[in-house]
């Protein structure tokens, strides 16, 4: 019997899985998103589909700037992060100076709305020539131009 004992006490465990990565634990490349499509009310109201993200961040710079173009380049929706940009964490405007802006790009009405209240960022992945997340903003030009969907993903891979 003790010898029964012994060997049960000595034998390895295979279903010990303390010592295992489980592979969803750890962060895997997010995917592209897809295009989406903007409607603003209030002083304008638009329906404007963003297709083609890009994105501006100097090497050793502390600025992001992440833009959405519809396919006619009529308008772009931007997000910058000016002077803190780190990587991946959180930025709002009530902080640091990250702000939003819809701009009706050259052949247009010249139309303008931004803001630098209420912007949030969240980058979620920055490796490898890839940064990803989300920016949240609900209004433009203190309240006049109200966004929805008010949350947009950010996907640079042109950096």
């Amino acid at each position: 019997m003790l010898y029964l004992l012994f060997l049960l006490a000595c034998t390895s465990n295979n279903n010990d899985t303390s010592s295992n990565k489980n592979p969803s634990d750890e962060p895997s490349e997010p995917t592209a998103p897809e295009p989406f499509v903007l409607e603003t009310s209030g002083e304008d109201v638009l329906q404007l589909n963003f297709s083609e993200p890009s994105c501006s961040s100097p090497q050793g710079s502390t600025q992001l700037r992440a833009f959405w173009r519809d396919p006619s380049h009529a308008f772009v929706l931007g997000l910058d992060i000016m002077e803190s940009y780190t990587g991946v964490g959180s930025y709002t405007s009530s902080e640091l100076t990250v702000r939003a802006r819809l701009q009706e790009e050259a052949g247009g009405e010249a139309r303008y709305y931004a803001t630098s209240e209420g912007v949030s960022a969240d980058i979620t992945w920055a490796e490898e020539g890839l940064v990803s997340g989300t920016f949240t903003v609900e209004s433009l030009s203190e309240g006049a131009i109200l966004l929805s969907p008010a949350q947009f993903p950010i996907w640079c891979t042109d950096l």
